[in-house]
């Protein structure tokens, strides 16, 4: 089954497209949330949030965030695409 997008309500994102590869296959659709926008005729609006809990712990953790907002690729039901880039420092010991 592919992903369809029609609504932001009704995306279906099937099992297979929304998990991380590797042995853990850990679900990578974080949030998703929608509301009713009056100032456009109540058409719905909202976010769909795309990471796993590494991502979010370490662009919390970090201290530079910066965002690049896209307008022009975004699929419809969308008309923005947010990407966020955070750089850390690791402090550890690597093992192999």
């Amino acid at each position: 089954m592919d992903p369809t997008i029609e609504t932001i309500e009704t995306i279906v994102i099937p099992l297979e497209f929304r998990t991380t590869l590797g042995a853990n296959q850990t679900d990578f659709v974080l949030h998703r949330a929608y509301i009713p926008n009056p100032a456009h005729g109540n058409r719905l609006e909202g976010y769909i949030v795309l990471g796993d809990e590494h991502f979010l712990e370490n662009l919390f953790n970090s201290t530079v965030v910066a965002t690049e907002d896209t307008f022009s690729i975004a699929p419809p039901p969308f008309t923005e695409l947010t990407t966020f880039v955070f750089f850390f420092t690791f402090c550890g010991r690597v093992s192999s």
